[in-house]
């Protein structure tokens, strides 16, 4: 059965900025208690805010972004800083083998392509690697940073957060190398330039 389920001493990249972005935006209230912490990461990771089964989750992080800027809470400046990459996304439909709730679930199947096509008719725009040198100085500690994927369907591989360490961009994430939260070691453009399978990056600025 599908559940909201919040941790704060493990994390993948994914829950990492989500954990974060939710703390963010609740330390605004007077007196935040868990209850509006978990009430705020229901609200971010379920369609409309609410939990009905596996596809109301917001799986791609592509949809949560856009639908995050839709509520106000941040403004994708890809299209600013970026240029248009169409993408198709399907990855999920197109390898069920990968997510247990859809192995077998034909149901589900069906919905999660359905979401898939919705999701699929937002413009995708993006950082290309050779470009960022020329744009970097324009992303500001806190940008949420999501690394675009060469993987067919997929939106995005990675994501983070922007750190500049004096005058050179580095980004804290949850590492899978290092199974750990981590500030990088390397710049953001040695690392883009290290993972193949980054095309490029999205940059989403926290309203």
């Amino acid at each position: 059965k599908e559940q909201l389920i919040c941790r704060l001493d493990g994390f993948d990249c994914y829950t990492f900025v989500e954990t974060v972005f939710a703390l963010s935006n609740i330390s605004k209230k007077e007196t935040p208690t868990k209850a509006d912490f978990l009430n705020e990461m229901q609200k971010l990771r379920y369609r409309n805010g609410e939990i009905i089964d596996y596809s109301s989750r917001v799986h791609y992080f592509f949809e949560w972004a856009k639908l995050a800027e839709v509520k106000g809470l941040l403004t994708d400046m890809s299209p600013v800083l970026g240029v248009a990459s169409p993408k198709t996304i399907n990855f999920m439909s197109t390898h069920r083998q990968y997510y247990p709730a859809l192995k077998t679930d034909n149901v589900a199947l069906a919905k999660i392509a359905s979401m898939e096509k919705v999701v699929d008719k937002y413009k995708f725009y993006e950082i290309k690697k050779a470009d960022l040198p020329k744009i970097e100085s324009q992303i500001k500690n806190g940008d949420i940073i999501a690394f675009a994927s060469t993987i067919n369907g997929l939106d995005v591989n990675h994501e983070g957060i922007a750190y500049w360490k004096g005058d050179k961009l580095h980004f804290m994430h949850a590492s899978s190398e290092e199974m750990k939260v981590v500030i990088s070691d390397e710049t953001l453009q040695a690392y883009i330039n290290r993972i193949k399978k980054h095309s490029g990056l999205m940059v989403l600025r926290v309203i």
